[in-house]
């Protein structure tokens, strides 16, 4: 009687992981069912890492270079409705970066500031452009940040957008506990490859998850709407992007552990011009980080528009566009 009941709530518990499973699994999509994120102005680039780079080149052909780097959970989508604004005066290319948009995973699934600082320069080398201005938001801010450090001599101008680079909780003791807890070491195989049931825990996502990192991270609820909700779930889904963002978070975890400092200690060393644009419309958000790489960027400019935190581009694009033709122009004259 005992086993018989034992036995009924193990298959009861299996058919309701099954079902769970079944409702809420969702697989991978290819691109022709994305069809929608690519336009005329899409192209794609193998590079030397084997990647194959989703970009846009857009604009003005004669005019100055301006590579536009997004954040976490998004796209080049993103930047679209500022690039409208841009391209009579400037040459475009948008990007969809390493584990991102219609660019996805790649062979050696590392998704560090580093790496994708490298496939940037793979690309804009392989479109013969070696003078450019950069413009960065969020975890693309701290990617500019990257290439500024490396490729001084090539960059005009930088402009930063709510970057990230320093730890919004900088030197807290629970981040340091946390950093060191789940960091996983290059050597371990671990880093760069996720389980079986780790991959089926990647393909159940939820509207309402997503929902939930989105008010997260923007602190504004109007400005994460059904159709954003949407087109973050769609993008996630493409190609592996979605193992992509779990391997990102265990492996920055990683380099925070072996550097609580961050890119702090290093700004002074950027010679760059540089504007940090503040987006923040409710005031949750410290200002604080972005008056820190203000003021350790030895050329640096701020400006504050009030917006949301999430994808200013999005919500403010004349005047994210608007700030950053004007520091650019005055660079260049």
């Amino acid at each position: 009687m005992v086993k018989k009941i034992l036995f009924g709530i193990v298959t009861f518990m299996v058919a309701l992981i099954v079902l769970f499973i079944a409702v809420f699994y969702k697989p991978d999509l290819s691109k022709s069912q994305l069809k929608k994120y690519i336009s005329e102005s899409s192209k794609f680039m193998l590079l030397d890492n084997g990647a194959k780079m989703h970009y846009r080149d857009q604009g003005n052909r004669s005019g100055e270079v301006i590579l536009l780097i997004h954040g976490r959970f998004t796209s080049l989508h993103a930047w679209e409705r500022s690039v409208e604004h841009l391209k009579k005066d400037y040459r475009i290319i948008s990007v969809d970066i390493l584990g991102h948009g219609l660019t996805g995973k790649y062979p050696e699934n590392i998704y560090t500031r580093t790496s994708h600082r490298d496939a940037l320069h793979m690309l804009l080398e392989k479109l013969n452009i070696n003078r450019y201005n950069i413009a960065g938001c969020s975890f693309g801010g701290a990617i500019a940040i990257e290439m500024a450090l490396k490729y001084p001599d090539e960059i005009n101008n930088m402009i930063l957008i709510n970057s990230e680079g320093i730890s919004f909780n900088e030197f807290e003791e629970e981040d340091e506990m946390l950093a060191n807890e789940y960091s996983v070491s290059p050597d371990d195989p671990k880093y760069n490859k996720l389980s079986i049931l780790q991959k089926i825990g990647c393909r159940i996502v939820a509207s309402s998850l997503i929902k939930h990192v989105l008010a997260d991270i923007s602190h504004d609820d109007e400005a994460v709407t059904d159709s954003l909700i949407n087109y973050c779930q769609e993008i996630l889904q493409y190609n592996g992007n979605r193992e992509a963002q779990v391997l990102m978070l265990r492996q920055e975890l990683y380099e925070l552990s072996k550097n609580r400092d961050d890119l702090l200690p290093q700004l002074s060393k950027i010679t760059t011009p540089t504007l940090v644009i503040h987006c923040d419309k409710n005031g949750k958000t410290s200002m604080r980080i972005s008056k820190l790489f203000n003021n350790n960027i030895t050329n640096s400019k701020f400006k504050h528009i009030d917006g949301p935190l999430y994808l200013p581009m999005v919500d403010k694009p004349k005047e994210i566009s608007e700030a950053m033709s004007e520091f650019i122009s005055n660079k260049s004259n």
